[in-house]
């Protein structure tokens, strides 16, 4: 029984912190970080202890828990946000490409990088970039179903298989959760390959 209270606490304390973090910053202020991931894949373990690792640094981050969302649609609002962010984190798990949001959120980060707006770091949760960038694995099998739900739209699948092609290319980490603690692994990214002091924001650039 204990255990549960304190998985039901920590899941409401982070929804409790993102809600009173960004009740007004979506409107008026930029962002250092944008997080992108699959809610039931990481929402509980690894995105809460990245954000708290990295909020605790005093970093300024757009927590997008894709499935607080209705819809399949990223708003015009949220387009300002990602615009508005210095940098994306995307998270890739095995049930990133089952989510038509996360692919379209997607696309639109790849666009703000391509414009020069922001920078971009990957993190490989579990799945191979092999099968991301492919469409392998649990990514081929979510485009099955795409392509069985959005028949109607090839442009919209086209763009969601190139924009994965091309995020797979980006410097990334590969994390395998039965290799290495999480928070070690959250540890090792944001000292090594991110520099945060308080809210200003550095990128240490360069391929892994």
């Amino acid at each position: 029984m204990s255990l549960k209270i304190s998985e039901v606490t920590r899941n409401h304390f982070f929804h409790l912190l993102y809600r009173f973090h960004h009740v007004d910053r979506t409107q008026q202020s930029s962002y250092d970080v944008f997080l992108s991931f699959r809610g039931e894949d990481t929402r509980s373990h690894f995105a809460s202890h990245l954000y708290r690792t990295l909020c605790q640094r005093g970093v300024v981050i757009f927590n997008d828990d894709v499935d607080m969302r209705n819809g399949l649609k990223v708003t015009a609002s949220l387009v300002r946000v990602i615009q508005k962010s210095r940098m994306a984190i995307i998270i890739f798990s095995r049930n990133y490409a089952s989510s038509a949001f996360c692919l379209n959120e997607l696309v639109q980060i790849l666009k703000c990088h391509a414009e020069g707006r922001m920078r971009i770091l990957l993190v490989f949760y579990d799945v191979h970039p092999s099968e991301v960038r492919n469409q392998s694995g649990s990514y081929g099998e979510a485009f099955a179903k795409h392509e069985e739900r959005f028949n109607y739209d090839k442009d919209k699948l086209q763009d969601w298989r190139s924009a994965l092609r091309s995020a797979a290319n980006f410097s990334g980490y590969l994390h395998k959760r039965r290799e290495e603690p999480e928070d070690v692994f959250i540890e090792k990214i944001t000292e090594r390959r991110i520099g945060w002091r308080c809210s200003s924001f550095t990128f240490n650039s360069g391929r892994m």
